[in-house]
């Protein structure tokens, strides 16, 4: 989802970089429709049950958060598996071309898995 936002110029809506132009702002009416393009983006991007918790929230900031709460938990466990597989991983009766793919793609999707840093912004 980050490589769509970031693809559509759209990341700055999950990452607190962007303010909510107030209502007489003449921005507000591009601001709402970009948010409600990419609620609907997140919304339809996971199964119907999750959806059902977050679809009331009015910012996609706020789904973006939800979801980031959700699974934080679970891409940590995610990570300290592929740790243990890594720590794990020996060479046996692979051969070195074998071994070094297997090694090489436990880290790529090890570093796929970084864990998102808190955001620090100050919302007015």
């Amino acid at each position: 989802m980050q490589r769509v936002l970031g693809a559509e110029n759209k990341h700055v809506f999950i990452n607190g970089s962007i303010l909510v132009h107030d209502l007489d702002d003449l921005n507000r009416n591009a601001w709402e429709r970009c948010n409600h393009l990419i609620h609907s983006w997140l919304i339809n991007s996971i199964s119907p049950q999750i959806a059902q918790a977050i679809v009331f929230h009015e910012r996609a900031i706020d789904v973006w958060e939800e979801l980031n709460e959700c699974f934080s938990m679970a891409a940590r466990i995610c990570i300290a598996s592929m740790c243990l597989a890594i720590n794990n991983l020996k060479q046996g009766s692979k051969s070195v071309l074998e071994y070094f793919t297997e090694m090489r793609t436990l880290w790529e999707e090890l570093n796929s898995h970084h864990l998102m840093p808190l955001c620090t912004c100050i919302f007015l």
